[in-house]
């Protein structure tokens, strides 16, 4: 399935402090868009936004052509997952049991648990190469396994718009690569529209169709690698003085500081 998500003018304050202000731009269907930038540019703000996360001051997050805040909660998380810096799960608690969770959206006090759940849930395991380890609890797993696990979670909910914050964080450089690998492979082969916050450039680069660059409470830049990873763009959104260069095995813009 696909849906569309955009934002609309949409400014965000906390108190007196203006994070984001007057944003326009559309998330491309069936791509990966990273939103980078400096720390505190408001990247967590946006992604919580576009996730319903936070009300904005003004202006709006239109999901499918509607105001996502006139939408029921259910019928939003039937379109939209999110998954936040911060998880937590019970101790104790089994890989399967929290990929289930992600059919949550989907039960009523007339559907409870059916095969079709358990089919759905055996192919998000599947998708992320966990299927073998779905009667593990999550203690026992590798930070890359746990992470994947999660994102087997949010794609049991069955939604056309996945959103993650930071998803590498606390991971290290290996498993960065395994799970933005995972993430490219989903978007390419299932036509899942990803939504991230990162603060590596040449990770996001290499790994996403678009990138937002965010800064002043604005959007600096908004196009694709190629097109945002200048070094006079590297400048504006960092500054930082740098030179650009082709990745020699992948050939995405990559960022060398001077």
């Amino acid at each position: 399935m696909t849906s569309s998500l955009a934002c609309e003018r949409l400014s965000v304050a906390f108190g007196a402090n203006q994070v984001l202000e007057n944003l326009d731009f559309a998330v491309a269907e069936g791509k990966v868009t990273s939103i980078v930038g400096p720390n505190a540019c408001g990247k967590s703000t946006l992604l919580r936004t576009l996730a319903r996360l936070l009300k904005p001051t003004s202006g709006t997050v239109a999901l499918n052509g509607q105001s996502i805040f006139e939408q029921p909660t259910r019928q939003v998380a039937r379109q939209l997952a999110i998954l936040p810096q911060s998880r937590q799960s019970p101790a104790g608690m089994r890989v399967h049991d929290l990929v289930l969770r992600g059919r949550t959206p989907h039960q009523s006090p007339l559907r409870q648990w059916s095969e079709n759940d358990a089919a759905i849930v055996a192919q998000a395991l599947a998708d992320v190469g966990l299927a073998q380890h779905a009667d593990r609890l999550l203690e026992e797993l590798s930070g890359g396994q746990r992470q994947r696990a999660w994102i087997a979670m949010a794609l049991a909910q069955q939604t056309g718009i996945l959103l993650l914050d930071e998803p590498t964080t606390f991971l290290d450089l290996p498993h960065q690569v395994e799970i933005l690998s995972l993430l490219s492979t989903l978007s390419r082969d299932k036509g899942q529209t990803i939504v991230m916050v990162l603060h590596d450039i040449n990770l996001a680069a290499r790994f996403s169709d678009y990138l937002v660059a965010l800064r002043d409470r604005g959007i600096l830049f908004h196009g694709t690698p190629e097109e945002v990873v200048t070094p006079q763009n590297i400048a504006a959104i960092y500054d930082i003085d740098g030179v650009v260069i082709a990745d020699p095995t992948h050939g995405t813009p990559h960022v060398i500081p001077r």
